[in-house]
């Protein structure tokens, strides 16, 4: 752990998620980002040089074998993120790993037993798990605001991939990391269970409705990941649990979870749908209350949220390095149960 100097950070990965990242680590104090690596060279150059950053290593291998450097960032598909990973913490890095850990749950294993025999920090962004109002969502039901809660329905719907004109992408590939339930719903996964005691999956269906796409160079390429993913859990022997992903329905409809009780109603929504990253409201209802109170609304725009839900990890993992509490944070635990929990989905599923 270090409490003083400045983390030498890297980062591995030039995409969307990369540069949120990239752009928050540079705003936290005590945090120098020295390196960014890619698959393509030429993107990872450039934006280095548009970031200020001195060094564009050819291959993320020199990164991570660097002494000058301290930590990573791997921000890249979960086809190629698990080796990375296992890599930086058998050279002694911290780590703070996008979701999920790898392509299937032999990967997450091999990644989070490197982890615990590093010695250092691993975590993984499940940012969701931040979200204030959901935080409280979770806080109201644990204190009884709804009573007996005896059945929980989480959803996310989205339109995103209807367009049957859209080409081939690694997203819509099972082998590769892609679909619903594991792009979308291994957030769902953690922030619904991550503080469970025992979770079993009951049912499960998944489904693919637009069989085939065309790729950049025009070829037919058949579409392995799910579009649709439904679910129903049983948590703690105690409360019914459904969840619903779409990326083929419409209009679209964001996230909702609706937990209901003996004494009331909680419902976590999104308020502007096509927004993943809010803004967010939290609504109770009961009897007595016509058309339900908003208990909490998130302040900000939805103009650029998605940073705000990096930088409630990103913070947390400096703050880890440096040996402070985080004991609510993401470690990369929480990425290997919610890894388990889509395994004994998968296991469990009719796919058509």
């Amino acid at each position: 752990m270090m409490s003083e100097k400045n983390i030498r950070l890297g980062i591995i990965g030039t995409g969307h998620s990369a540069r949120i990242h990239l752009n928050v680590f540079r705003s936290i104090q005590g945090v120098e980002i020295v390196a960014v690596a890619g698959k393509r060279h030429d993107k990872a150059c450039a934006l280095s040089q548009e970031a200020g950053i001195p060094w564009c290593p050819v291959f993320a291998e020199e990164m991570i074998n660097s002494s000058e450097i301290d930590a990573l960032v791997v921000a890249v598909p979960p086809f190629i993120q698990a080796d990375l990973a296992f890599l930086a913490f058998k050279n002694h890095k911290h780590v703070l790993c996008e979701k999920p850990i790898g392509i299937n749950l032999v990967e997450a294993n091999r990644v989070v037993d490197a982890w615990k025999t590093s010695g250092c920090v691993g975590m993984i962004n499940f940012c969701y798990r931040m979200i204030p109002q959901l935080r409280e969502f979770k806080s109201l039901i644990a204190a009884g605001k709804c009573g007996r809660v005896h059945s929980i329905h989480a959803e996310w719907i989205l339109s995103t991939r209807l367009n049957p004109e859209l080409t081939y992408h690694w997203k819509g590939q099972k082998e590769l990391g892609g679909g619903v339930l594991q792009n979308f719903g291994i957030h769902v996964l953690d922030y619904l269970f991550f503080d469970a005691t025992e979770v079993k999956v009951l049912g499960a269906k998944q489904e693919n409705i637009i069989k085939y796409r065309f790729d950049d160079e025009g070829n037919r390429r058949v579409i392995t990941g799910d579009e649709i993913a439904s679910a129903i859990f049983d948590m703690d022997d105690s409360t019914v649990v459904t969840m619903h992903l779409s990326l083929v329905s419409t209009p679209s409809l964001g996230q909702r979870v609706i937990a209901r009780g003996s004494e009331g109603t909680l419902e976590f929504r999104n308020l502007d749908p096509k927004a993943p990253g809010g803004p967010f409201s939290l609504w109770f209802y009961k009897e007595s209350l016509k058309e339900g109170k908003c208990i909490s609304t998130s302040d900000e725009s939805s103009e650029d949220n998605m940073s705000l839900l990096f930088s409630r990890v990103d913070k947390r993992f400096v703050n880890a390095i440096k040996g402070n509490d985080v004991s609510d944070a993401p470690m990369l635990d929480s990425g290997l149960r919610a890894t388990e929990i889509l395994d004994k989905i998968e296991s469990a599923s009719r796919y058509i």
